[in-house]
Parts: structure tokens; sequence; C-alpha cells
């Protein structure tokens, strides 16, 4: 029975902390750091300067009442299955001579490293905080292996090697080795890259990652208290099969170039990418910078490229909102580029030009119309309060508006308001081909700004027809001062007006920004829940799935917008260099 248990101790063990191998020497020594032990060819590194930070988090009450509070993970700690890891846990306790909690924060309370270089090598170098212990837990895995090996009948796949008076071991055959020098674990993939490390070790790093320029740049040009650092090589990606797998698509994807071809312009000339993490309040920040250049003012991709002074504004903050973004995108510069920046699409937007034509009188659309427009957009999705005597729809949608600011609004309004009957009066025209009810146009004023506004009418209507999807909208245009609000419906309107009569124009400008989103995370779950069956019947329908599966990828959905629901991400230019930083609120955190 102890021998059952044994194993089942050891197999965990070794699949949960991924100790595939192990070794012991040169104890006492003060290691220098672990990226002078990883060759200068690395592609990928991800460190962790200060694993207690993490551990610590991961340790507290705080973080256990988070993860019980998930019906999976209580439902999991209840199993058979988690008793059995307690029991490990105890005989491992026992075998190390301390309790688990000092035993995780002594093995992995240090530095972490790992690297991927070419010929997908990995090596991982943990720094722990007792030698003593790190000894003990190889010996004990040690033991384990020799022990299945045995049984196995396969002796030899236990084998240990000395070079450079390190030694190396293997507990699988040469397929995984590592190595233990003083506190640090050394482990990888390839026995070559462990005496490659042993090699750098003895040469005192030269040569290694850590005299790297592009290293030593990407370091510095990112926060030094970070709690997780990496380290892109470009060059080396590049050079990987499918990396142009994202440009293809740009090439295809009229809106995807809108949103990223300045930044993917900017990474061709880069050399390195770097990123570090950090957690501040219960607040995950993620902060990514690239040593290349965004492109000149000529460039087709030069767009969306405010200057250090200007840039995208402020969001727009409304009652229930959802999602809201702020663009600096020059729409008229983008579309003149259109058979530079997607090719492959320039024909079948033939029929958007037209379409434009006829909604603007023949106004051309990229030299009479579009250059009309700031380069400041912004998008704001709400929840919707819903009116009973217009509608109170089965599945509810969230309203959407978007809001253009006008360089000449006296000009351009007429033209606005012209093509937007327009292509209402062809929605009516495509509906009545199907008998289905139409837009009737009408005129408001809220606070002293009249806008136009179309509805369905709800004449001898029941309260089960008005739960129709279509009493979701009831679409508005209205000029606000500079502004044009294109909105779904009225209630946004009317927000978004309030918004905009009160908005301080000094300080809604984001200097450098040129993308900027924010989500709501109890917004969003709000509304999942209202369309929860909704939602399940569509992924039975469109995926073929039975309702259980449909339950629960609707559970992962959930389950994801609990966890990144609350999202900022900005993209920025600093030093004509392209930076993202992005922010998540860990649940129960939000101010």
């Amino acid at each position: 029975m102890m021998a059952r248990v044994k194993r089942s101790i050891f197999t965990s063990l070794i699949t949960i902390l991924i100790l595939p191998a192990a070794n012991v020497c040169g104890a006492g020594e003060e290691l220098p750091s672990a990226t002078e032990w990883i060759p200068a060819e690395a592609a990928i590194v991800l460190e962790i300067p200060d694993s207690s930070k993490v551990v610590e988090g991961l340790l507290s009450k705080e973080f256990e009442g988070r993860i019980r509070e998930n019906e999976q993970i209580r439902q999991f700690l209840e199993s058979p299955q988690f008793a059995q890891i307690v029991g490990i846990v105890r005989y491992l306790e026992f075998r190390l001579g301390t309790d688990w909690k000092d035993a995780v924060r002594k093995l992995f309370g240090g530095r972490i490293t790992a690297a991927l270089l070419p010929r997908n090598q990995v090596l991982i170098v943990v720094d722990t905080k007792s030698a003593e212990l790190l000894s003990k837990l190889h010996q004990v895995l040690l033991e384990h292996a020799r022990d299945e090996a045995q049984k196995a009948g396969d002796p030899d796949r236990v084998a240990s090697g000395v070079y450079k008076g390190w030694t190396g071991w293997t507990f699988d055959g040469g397929k995984n080795v590592h190595a233990l020098v003083g506190s640090r674990l050394l482990l990888s993939n390839k026995a070559d890259l462990l005496r490659s490390a042993a090699d750098l070790a003895e040469t005192g790093g030269a040569g290694s990652l850590a005299r790297v320029a592009a290293y030593q740049q990407a370091q510095a040009a990112l926060p030094q208290n970070a709690w997780v650092r990496a380290f892109v090589n470009i060059g080396l990606i590049k050079e990987a099969p499918r990396s142009d797998r994202i440009e293809r698509a740009m090439r295809t994807n009229p809106l995807l170039a809108l949103m990223v071809a300045d930044n993917l312009e900017a990474l061709s000339n880069a050399t390195w990418m770097a990123a570090a993490i950090n957690v501040d309040g219960g607040r995950v920040g993620l902060h990514v910078v690239a040593d290349g250049t965004f492109p000149g003012g000529d460039h087709p991709t030069a767009f969306s490229l405010p200057t250090n002074e200007s840039g995208c504004l402020r969001n727009i903050e409304v009652p229930r909102r959802l999602v809201a973004v702020s663009l600096y995108r020059d729409l008229a510069r983008f579309y003149r580029q259109k058979d530079v920046l997607f090719p492959e699409r320039t024909s079948g937007l033939i029929f958007f030009e037209n379409m434009m034509g006829v909604f603007f009188t023949g106004r051309h659309f990229s030299e009479e119309v579009l250059p009309h427009l700031h380069p400041e957009i912004r998008l704001v999705v709400a929840a919707q309060e819903y009116q009973p005597d217009y509608g109170v729809p089965a599945v509810a949608l969230p309203a959407m508006a978007l809001v253009f600011r006008m360089k000449d609004p006296k000009q351009f309004v007429p033209m606005a308001e012209e093509a937007w009957q327009k292509a209402l009066g062809l929605i009516n025209f495509t509906r009545g081909q199907q008998a289905l009810p139409g837009l009737i146009l009408d005129r408001a004023e809220y606070r002293g700004v009249r806008y136009t506004v179309a509805a369905f009418s709800t004449v001898g209507l029941t309260p089960e027809d008005r739960k129709d999807v279509r009493f979701n909208f009831r679409p508005v245009l209205a000029p606000v001062g500079e502004y044009l609000v294109l909105s779904s419906t009225e209630q946004l309107a009317r927000d978004i007006i309030d918004y905009l009569q009160q908005e301080d124009q000094n300080a809604a400008r984001l200097p450098g920004r040129h993308f900027v989103l924010e989500t709501d995370r109890e917004g969003l779950l709000k509304l999942l829940k209202t369309n929860r069956e909704a939602i399940i019947r569509q992924n039975m329908v469109e995926r073929g799935h039975s309702r259980e599966k449909a339950e629960a990828e609707t559970n992962n959905l959930f389950a994801l917008v609990a966890i990144l629901g609350e999202l900022r991400v900005e993209l920025l230019r600093q030093e004509d260099k392209p930076q993202a930083r992005i922010e998540v609120a860990l649940p129960g955190t939000e101010n």
C-alpha cells in the first residue's frame, strides 16, 4: 500500500512541478544572473525577478477565498482526488521536514527564468532560497525515479554525467535533463543546451543573453519593479514559419488593417519586443514596448499616428456602459490607401463606393465626404432599459453608437442627414420586400439638440408582439456641436448628448494614444445572464452541440468575462516607438 502511495505521490509531484529530471553541486556559491547562463540566441525569455510576490499572493487567504467562490473548484476540493493530493502533501512534509507552504516559499520564492531557443530548445532556471531543501527534494524524486525504472525493467533510463563540474541527470533516458548548482535548478529538453549553460558559467557569461545589447535595451525600457518580464527577439521570430499570417489577414480584412496596420509596420522594423506585468491593488497591468519606429507621414499606414500633443479623446461615459472605444484614425487617408493596404479586397469595395455615392448624392467618398471628419472617433456600447410602451424584446441586444468629430458641422450635417435618410429608406424598402414592418422617421429635440429618430410602429401590437428583436432598435442621427452621433437607440443618443454637453474639452485629449478600450465586468455579466438561454440555443443550432455541451461552453464564456471583464487597453506612441498598456481588474477589486 505504501509503495502505491509513494508512486502516486511522485508521479503527481513530477507532473505538477514539471520536473522531468535533477542533480547536485556547487553549494554555497553566490550565483550570477540566470541570463548569464542562457545562450545569446534565445528567442523568447520569461523572467519572474521575485517569485515571492506571486507565491504570497497565491498562498493568501484572500486568494483562497476567491477561488473557493468558483463552483467547479469547490467541487474539486471536496473530491477524492483532492483528498489524495492532501495525502501526498502530508508525505512530502514528512520527508522534507517542513510544512508545504514553507517548502513552496523556499523552492519557488526566488527568481524563475525560462528561455525558448531555436529548434524548440527550452531552458528553465529556478533560483530557490534553500540549497538544502532543493537537495532533499531531488533525493526523494531520485529514489522514486529509480524505483519506477526498476519496476519497468529499464534501470538505465535514470542516469547521470559530469560536465565541467556540473552533474546532469535524466530520469527518462535523456529526453529531459537537469542539474542542481547550489540553490539553482536548471531544466532542459536538450542535454546540449545544459552543456552550453555550463560553458557560459565557466566564461563568466561572455556570449550570453545578458551581454546582448537588444536584451539590455529592453530591460531598460520596462518598469523596474515588474512582477514578470518577457523579452522577444523579433529577428528570430520573423524567421519562424507562418509568421506573416497576421499580415496576410490584414491584406484581406479592412477592419483589421484599420486597427493594427500602423503597429505591424512598426514591428516590422523592430529588433526586439519586451513586456512587463505588475499587480497593484488587485489590478494586473501589462506594459508592452518594442524598439521599432512608426512610419513617416507619407507612409500608407500613417493614418493613425497622432503627434505627442494630439491623440484620441477620452472614452464617453454613459449609464449602463458595457464597452467604450476611442480611436485616432484619419478615415479619408486610410481609405485612399485601400489599394496598398488590402489589395485583395479592392474589387469588393466597388459596390461599397457605389452605395456611398448614392447616399451622398454622387460625392466622392474619400475626397468629398471623409475629409469632413477629424481623426477622433468614439464608440459606445451600453445595456438598454426597455420601455413597455415601445417593446421589451425577448433577446436583449445592447445599444451601440458611433460619435464622429466634424470639421465644419454646418456643411457636413445636411450631407449626413440626407445620407442617413436614404440609408433608412433602403432598409425599409428591403424589409418591405420581405413583408416586414419598416421604420418611421420623425424629428425630436432634447436639451436644445434637434435630431432625427426612426422607430417601428406599435399600433395594434400585443405585449407578445413587442418581444420581437426589432424593438431593440430606435436609430438616431444627432448633431451635438462639433460632434455627430449615430446611435442604434434614442436612449443612448440622449445619454451621449448629456455627456458631450458637459465634457471638458481641455481634459478630453489623450496625447500619444491612438486606441483606448474599456469594458465593464458587471454590465457584461448581467447582459449575458439576461440572454443565457438564447446563447445556449444559438450554440446548439449553429454548432450542433448537445444542450449539455452548449451549457458548458456558455459557462466558460461567463468564466472568461468574470476574469477579464474589467479591462482597459491603450495603444500609443512614445518617442516614436509602439507601446501597449493593458490593465485587468481582478474579480471583486473594481473601484
